[in-house]
């Protein structure tokens, strides 16, 4: 009923006591003034300021309609200041696909010193294979998606990608732990560790053992790599994984990762995703830098 500039009047005159003064305070005519108190009067059809050679004294339908400009200059404010957290990324909400073999990585290079510097954001994690992780991007489902050696098509955007040869891992004892390459005919009859249908490390071992020619067993299958690499360090199985996987196993000694003689499985990379033309939250977009410098890390 009454805009911001007639408010704004309304309020100058219950101020000062006075339309001169409002007017004084505003910096316009005193006519100006009395247009904009006279025009707003017909509009609310009765009086706000009784007028006289005291000055202007606000009605009860005045003392209304300046708390109503209170208000709404009170929720102007608080728009602001909201506005304001979340183009900052100081709030909001991001959904990131992670695959299952980067998460303790993603748990402690990202997602620690991001919920340290946006504690009021609120990230929600998915994991999955990288043909589910990919089809949640293109369904909007997830904002950012990091998986491996994912299959790439127009509808899909390539942010960063660091290589990931795929090697045998095996334990320390096991036979062919001395090995400096892995040929594939060497893993014939091996006991494997895998990873069921859908994960991208499935497809490759499934691609391998079918390029090569190789009979393999397949003795353990789970969606955890955390178990495979457990399973890997009995000495029990080998498998077929990519360094991030096996990084904290390697480093304490556990399980060894060799080379495989295979150009497919030595072109494998990580990859950090999101879907071609779409506009980001700031909270997405802030996730999405710190995944990126990860992945230059």
């Amino acid at each position: 009923m009454l805009d911001d500039r007639t408010l704004g009047y309304i309020v100058a005159v219950a101020r000062t006591g006075s339309l001169r003064g409002a007017a004084k305070l505003l910096g316009v005519a005193p006519s100006a003034v009395q247009r904009a108190l006279a025009g707003a009067e017909r509009r609310v059809g009765c009086l706000l300021f009784e007028r006289g050679t005291t000055g202007a004294r606000s009605t009860a339908a005045g003392r209304l309609v300046i708390q109503h400009a209170q208000e709404r200059c009170d929720l102007d404010a608080q728009f602001s200041v909201q506005l304001s957290l979340v183009t900052s990324a100081a709030v909001g909400e991001v959904t990131i696909g992670v695959g299952p073999g980067f998460i303790d990585q993603f748990a402690s290079r990202v997602l620690s010193p991001f919920m340290h510097d946006h504690p009021n954001v609120q990230v929600d994690i998915i994991t999955g294979g990288t043909s589910e992780l990919v089809a949640r991007l293109q369904r909007d489902e997830v904002d950012v998606t990091v998986a491996l050696h994912p299959t790439v098509d127009r509808g899909v955007r390539v942010v960063n990608s660091v290589p990931q040869p795929v090697g045998l891992a095996c334990a320390v004892d096991h036979r062919l732990a001395a090995e400096s390459l892995i040929r594939p005919a060497q893993l014939s009859h091996e006991r494997m560790a895998v990873l069921p249908e859908g994960f991208g490390l499935r497809a490759l071992h499934d691609g391998f053992v079918r390029a090569h020619g190789v009979e393999t067993t397949v003795a353990v299958q789970s969606d955890s790599q955390r178990a495979i690499v457990a399973a890997v360090a009995t000495g029990r199985v080998v498998a077929l994984l990519p360094p991030v996987t096996v990084t904290r196993a390697v480093a304490t000694g556990a399980v060894v990762l060799i080379p495989v003689d295979d150009a497919y499985l030595a072109r494998v990379s990580a990859a950090l995703l999101t879907r071609t033309g779409r506009r980001l939250t700031p909270a997405a977009a802030a996730l999405l830098e710190a995944c990126s410098g990860w992945f230059e890390d």
